[in-house]
């Protein structure tokens, strides 16, 4: 086990590939280096004005929100940490739009979110690296860590 500090995820988040099955991309209880982030960056539009310091600036609305978060998975062997993070980024790869279930502020365990939304998802970036004894926070490095970034729609609230 390598010098790693990570956190307990307090969040679950499921992708459904448009007319696949879903996929449980990060879970309560797992290792992450950060919590999962929803940046948003909002269109501006920009006026310069005449004898001022200033410039005006205006919201246009069409935000590009989008959720980045990561995890730490583990397996049987290297070689199956090997295998499954590449069978992963073909699987989303090949079906990158869908549906993608973000929940948090769970009341027990793994129950009962009370932020439960539901997003219009585009993956727009998967990045992994099998583990070293060096960068594992498992006792073995069989082993991987995965970030994923994906662009995302409004929340429409499922309560």
């Amino acid at each position: 086990m390598g010098d790693v500090t990570v956190q307990i995820s307090q969040h679950r988040i499921t992708f459904t590939p448009d007319g696949g099955e879903p996929i449980v991309l990060l879970d309560v209880g797992d290792f992450v280096n950060t919590p999962p982030e929803l940046p948003l960056a909002p269109k501006v539009q920009t006026h310069e004005l005449i004898a001022r310091k200033y410039v005006r600036h205006y919201s246009r609305g069409n935000a590009e929100p989008v959720l980045l978060f990561d995890v730490y998975h583990k397996f049987m062997s290297r070689r199956e940490a090997q295998a499954e993070v590449l069978r992963m980024w073909r699987r989303l790869a090949t079906a990158a739009d869908g549906v993608l279930r973000y929940q948090t502020a769970f009341a027990g365990a793994k129950s009962c979110p009370a932020i439960d939304w539901n997003f219009r998802a585009t993956l727009s970036s998967y990045r992994y690296a099998v583990l070293t004894h060096e960068a594992s926070p498992f006792e073995l490095p069989d082993g991987a860590h995965i970030e994923y970034e994906f662009m995302v729609t409004d929340p429409q609230d499922t309560q």
